[in-house]
């Protein structure tokens, strides 16, 4: 059966697991063509981390509609507004540190990059990404 990955590594010369056909390629943030360099990472992980991928996911979306949505331009947010704040942040935090642990996420500034889900190939060839490989 031939595979993303096979035909990837195929054209490319670059051999990767059977298992890496999907990646996280950073939108905004640290690690964001606009943050800390002129190019965003593109992130290939194993289908043996989606679970926490997905778990992380989930949890910077919550941090989004809670950040812009819930309680938008609320200067004085009541205390259990704050906590609520605080423990979604905190979420998303231990969901990004989890990936680190994994292997998938490399440090802090990868936690708070905003990321999205799509196919390494979509990111073949461009100047503003750069592949970034996972230690696992």
């Amino acid at each position: 059966m031939t595979t993303y990955a096979s035909v990837y590594g195929y054209r490319t010369g670059h051999f990767v697991e059977d298992d890496l056909e999907w990646c996280l390629y950073a939108v905004s943030g640290d690690c964001s063509s606009r943050g800390m360099s002129d190019v965003g990472d593109v992130i290939q992980f194993k289908n043996k981390h989606s679970a926490l991928v997905a778990s992380f996911l989930r949890a910077q979306l919550e941090w989004d509609l809670c950040s812009c949505l819930e309680f938008p331009g609320v200067d004085q947010p009541s205390t259990e507004e704050q906590e609520h704040r605080r423990t979604v942040l905190r979420d998303m935090f231990d969901r990004g540190h989890e990936l680190i642990e994994a292997g998938v996420f490399h440090h802090k500034w990868h936690v708070r990059t905003q990321w999205a889900l799509g196919e390494p190939d979509e990111f073949e060839g461009r100047k503003d990404y750069r592949f970034v490989e996972a230690s696992a």
